[in-house]
């Protein structure tokens, strides 16, 4: 009868121990919760894109996406020179921006799938959809 009553008295001990620490990972994890806004560092990168039914000029070129401080960047390279992104907005993998371009305003929004970029530009002469791929560069 003794070594039932060890076994029963190691049982109680360990559920009672099993459930105060149970109870108090509960109560730890409750408090340390907090919110937290996640950054998605995917977008960071240069793109190479292609633009159909824009003057030349606009047609192809480099998206560069960083964030060097709080704040996403974006610098638009083109052959001619180079347009800085304004007004820019990151939600999940998507980026809204303006550029300025021959005193037009132009709206991107573009969303980042892996090393694929895709979206469209939006200005007074319509709507026009952006393909690019993120470039790789060469060791």
């Amino acid at each position: 009868m003794n070594a039932v009553f060890k076994k029963l008295q190691c049982a109680m001990i360990a559920l009672v121990v099993f459930s105060v620490s149970n109870t108090w990972a509960n109560g730890t994890i409750e408090t340390l919760k907090t919110d937290v806004t996640v950054v998605n560092e995917a977008l960071i990168g240069a793109y190479v894109y292609t633009v159909e039914n824009v003057p030349i000029e606009y047609s192809t070129g480099v998206i560069l996406i960083d964030k060097p401080s709080d704040t996403y960047t974006v610098i638009v390279k083109l052959t001619n020179g180079e347009l800085a992104g304004e007004d820019v907005e990151v939600v999940g993998n998507s980026i809204k921006f303006n550029v300025f371009i021959e005193g037009q305003t132009i709206a991107v929004e573009l969303t980042v799938d892996g090393d694929v970029i895709s979206g469209k530009s939006t200005s007074y002469d319509g709507t026009f959809f952006i393909e690019g791929k993120r470039q790789v560069e060469k060791f």
